[in-house]
């Protein structure tokens, strides 16, 4: 079964940049379209994720917040 997730992200863009590649080499994660800015990010997964998950993953990549939408 597969799962599909909007993830944006907040704050300056290399934090973004470091944010996404933490993102992409999820083993969860099967594909990733990202928007031309950075700050949204399309996710198709094997199995679901959740924002307590995603917290500790991303707190090092100096992201200010970031939001989930189930689709």
């Amino acid at each position: 079964m597969t799962f599909c997730l909007t993830l944006l992200l907040y704050g300056p863009a290399d934090a973004l940049e470091t944010a996404r590649g933490i993102v992409e080499n999820m083993p969860q994660v099967r594909r990733v379209d990202c928007s031309a800015d950075g700050m949204q990010m399309r996710l198709l997964l094997s199995e679901r994720l959740g924002e307590n998950s995603l917290i500790p993953l991303l707190a090092p990549s100096g992201v200010s917040g970031f939001r989930l939408i189930d689709q």
